[in-house]
């Protein structure tokens, strides 16, 4: 929470999770990445702003990952099955 208020950016921890919003819908183009924190008493709560745009590149290369992984795993359910 304080890492993020200092540096106005989302942890490196949570990137992945802000992406995966947009992988899985396509129509989303902005998204607010809220923090809580009740014990601090100045600022409990604030949110990062993350458009598409921003991120784009990044969602097109773990879509793709996330289709060759899916088309792995069919083949694999393919070859088990009788």
């Amino acid at each position: 929470h304080i890492e993020a208020l200092l540096t106005k950016k989302i942890p490196s921890e949570y990137d992945l999770q802000a992406l995966q919003y947009f992988i899985v819908n396509e129509d989303l183009q902005k998204l607010y990445f809220c923090f809580y924190e009740p014990r601090l008493s100045t600022k409990q709560f604030f949110y990062i702003e993350v458009t598409r745009e921003e991120v784009q590149e990044q969602v097109d290369f773990y879509l793709e990952h996330e289709r060759q992984v899916l088309k792995e795993v069919e083949e694999i359910v393919i070859n088990l099955s009788f």
